[in-house]
């Protein structure tokens, strides 16, 4: 369904990426968040800053406004309603969501060529930063600004894993476990590559040019004997990937990376789960999750990260797991001593394409990717990522996108696309135009995925019912990933 929608371009998925922030949820938990075919969309204020009912995640690709105000009761999202008529503030990324859907609609109709993974690559290269000041701004390898900021209770680490200073001491951390979960967790929720800006996408858009084909490569990771995990202790294995190199899949341009993983554990819970790649991007793939006392671990679970947009996927992979002992209160904990769990089985799966003569190894950063182009760093045109977020360099990008703004004037259409739609618009009357609309939505409810109570029931004839809740999608494969098989992909 996702690769054969729209003519073979491929169906466009815009899904919400939770509103479990104040549960201290983690949208690694969501399989549809962990989906390649998914958009996952978070929500920020008027003011730029995260909405406090954020989930984090490194799937989450971008974050639009919600209807939650700041320092007012302003109608930020309006929608209508069947009861009251209007609804003046409509909040959570189920607001977010549809208005990222909208812009990508605009999108599309100004280039209607577009791919699925057309549109994924054009959020990821215009996507704005909308508060530099939050703290978890940095720069991959590639030169993608991307936001992962790790909890604090998880230790205290920057973009490339190295212990830095943490800002607060082992007192602050007591008194912060007093404040309100509304503060206590504000500043959580990643914005992916930044705010949507849709002046910007529907210019860059109508002069987009088509991604290289996808590939797809995978790595299994054996190990002998099963990897134990210790109480409060942590696991790392360490992946040597070639990318498939020499193979007709060989990837040196990253898009999605995804590791599916098989894992026992006394508490769910209290289990946290971070990648970080050969160009020292690291990403939370699982953040501990208070809520969540289930001893049935993980059983082939993929999560996902689009924090390694670009880079290199050759050389060393780090991955850890880690047991936060006493997360979860409601869990019991066997005898001082015995293993909280044990690491059973890992695979690397790696997306991107191949860029015949791009370098073996990521160079000095030289350029960053905003606004759709690629612009020279200054001071000296050579940026040497070190273990400290560059703050400067994210200010720098930040006015840039902020003074540079896009306006109607300065969106142009090629003449060959224009003629095309209009022989478009011609051809189809808007009784079929209504007719087609009917029948598509038609067959794509009837094979949309639909979780049944356990969360793993793949499609129903019937309806749509979309499964949320803040504890655990308890699915042994993520439903999209295995309807992205069936695809043929």
């Amino acid at each position: 369904m996702y690769i054969i929608g729209r003519g073979g371009k491929g169906s466009i998925f815009v899904w919400a990426a939770g509103n479990g922030g104040m549960q201290q949820d983690h949208c690694g938990a969501d399989g549809y968040v962990n989906s390649i075919y998914n958009i996952a969309i978070g929500a920020v204020t008027q003011t730029g800053k995260p909405a406090y009912f954020g989930e984090p995640c490194p799937g989450v690709m971008a974050v639009t406004l919600t209807g939650t105000s700041v320092g007012g009761s302003l109608p930020l999202v309006t929608v209508t309603s069947v009861g009251d008529g209007c609804v003046t503030q409509f909040p959570g990324t189920s607001s977010a969501a549809p208005i990222a859907a909208g812009i990508l609609a605009l999108v599309l109709e100004v280039n209607p060529e577009l791919t699925w993974r057309d549109v994924q690559h054009l959020i990821a290269r215009t996507a704005k930063i909308p508060d530099p000041e939050e703290q978890g701004w940095n720069v991959n390898s590639a030169g993608y600004h991307v936001h992962h900021r790790r909890r604090r209770d998880e230790g205290c680490y920057s973009h490339v894993s190295q212990p830095v200073a943490c800002d607060f001491n082992k007192k602050e951390l007591k008194e912060r476990k007093k404040v309100h979960e509304k503060k206590r967790f504000e500043g959580d929720l990643r914005y992916g590559f930044g705010l949507l800006d849709a002046g910007l996408m529907v210019q860059q858009a109508a002069h987009f040019g088509t991604a290289a084909p996808q590939r797809k490569c995978t790595q299994q990771v054996t190990f002998h004997p099963t990897r134990i995990l210790s109480q409060g202790g942590s696991v790392t294995v360490k992946i040597l990937s070639e990318a498939c190199h020499g193979r007709a899949t060989e990837i040196n341009t990253l898009e999605h990376v995804q590791v599916r993983m098989s894992i026992s554990a006394v508490c769910r819970g209290d289990l946290s789960i971070s990648l970080e790649s050969p160009g020292g991007t690291v990403s939370l793939l699982l953040g501990t999750r208070p809520n969540d006392d289930s001893t049935a671990g993980l059983k082939n679970w993929t999560l996902m990260t689009v924090h390694c947009w670009g880079e290199q996927p050759r050389g060393l992979w780090t991955l850890k797991v880690t047991d936060h002992n006493g997360t979860v209160r409601s869990c019991t904990r066997p005898t001082k001593g015995k293993a909280a769990g044990a690491l059973l089985s890992a695979t690397l799966i790696l997306y991107g394409t191949y860029r015949p003569h791009k370098p073996t190894l990521d160079r000095p950063l030289r350029s960053i990717v905003s606004m759709g182009l690629h612009h020279p760093i200054p001071t000296n045109g050579v940026y040497q990522r070190d273990r400290y977020p560059p703050l400067d360099l994210i200010q720098w990008v930040y006015k840039m996108e902020r003074d540079r703004k896009v306006r109607s004037a300065d969106i142009t259409i090629p003449p060959r696309r224009k003629l095309l739609q209009a022989s478009v618009e011609r051809r189809i009357s808007p009784r079929s135009t209504r007719a087609t609309v009917k029948d598509d939505v038609h067959r794509e409810i009837k094979s949309f995925p639909v979780p049944d109570s356990l969360g793993c029931r793949h499609s129903k004839d019937a309806s749509v019912r979309l499964f949320r809740s803040n504890r655990w999608k308890k699915c042994e494969q993520n439903p999209l990933e295995s309807m992205g098989q069936q695809a043929g992909n």
